[in-house]
């Protein structure tokens, strides 16, 4: 019995392993928030580069649709009085 209680009693290299382990956790801790704040950082520049391109495109996307359909060239745009566009193929 007294050998099985020697063998369970904290000993001071068991002290110091737990203690270098804990300090070992709080850095794999502290580097994973470094990690996700970066991420976080990063994720909203990329947000407000999406934001940018979405306004950039809905402006234009229907002037480049405007300028492909005026551009046909089997169509043509008559401008009269009476009927101000017509199509007349």
């Amino acid at each position: 019995m007294k050998s099985d209680r020697a063998s369970a009693a904290p000993t001071k290299q068991m002290a110091q392993e737990t203690a270098g382990s804990l300090k070992h956790t709080e850095n794999a801790i502290r580097e994973t928030t470094n990690v996700i704040a970066r991420t976080q950082a990063e994720l909203v520049r990329q947000g407000q580069t999406l934001t940018s391109f979405t306004i950039v495109t809905t402006a234009f996307l229907p002037l480049g649709f405007c300028a492909s359909v005026f551009y046909l060239p089997s169509v043509i745009w008559v401008f009269s009085d009476m009927d101000p566009i017509s199509i007349l193929a």
